[in-house]
């Protein structure tokens, strides 16, 4: 079995890193919002809802209405809800965004993303950078090519890292 080196730690190292960026930026991308602000969306979404339903009760106020056609409307079901019922639908929601928030982990809030996103993939940009001069010192000393990870950032290898830096 061959011996570890520093190298191979050292690599090892830095391509955890690397992954683990990765997994960051992937979750930020797609992060549960906060709790506050998931509530909000929903009830924005209960208010929109309830605009589409036109309940026509005209009907109510005609002789020989049998009530054969309450829900006619042209809404939906969720929609005719959402009218009729909106703080109850908002309460409800946001109890079962409560409860959803007890298995997962909110993320940062919506405008802080787009910043975060930039500061992870600076530092992504920085680790492969750092892989890339560990791994041309180790080719200059051992005068062989080392092979990449596939999906290295084409930039970071083929660019001039030196001025980069």
């Amino acid at each position: 079995m061959a011996k570890t080196t520093n190298f191979d730690t050292e690599l090892a190292r830095i391509r955890n890193e690397i992954a683990a960026a990765k997994e960051k930026i992937e979750w930020l991308a797609g992060a549960p919002l906060p709790y506050e602000e998931a509530c909000k969306q929903a009830s924005d979404a209960v208010r929109a809802q309830a605009r589409h339903a036109d309940l026509s009760v005209g009907r109510f106020c005609r002789p020989g209405y049998r009530g054969s056609d309450l829900l006619r409307s042209s809404g939906d079901l969720t929609q005719i809800m959402c009218r009729l019922f909106p703080e109850a639908m908002e309460h409800r929601l946001h109890a079962l965004i409560a409860e959803f928030y007890q298995t997962v982990e909110p993320g940062p809030p919506l405008a802080e993303r787009a910043g975060r996103k930039l500061e992870l993939e600076q530092m992504l940009f920085d680790l492969e950078l750092a892989e890339e001069r560990l791994i041309c010192d180790w080719e200059r000393e051992h005068g062989q090519v080392f092979p990449r990870r596939r999906e290295i950032n084409v930039a970071v290898v083929l660019g001039s890292f030196e001025e980069a830096a």
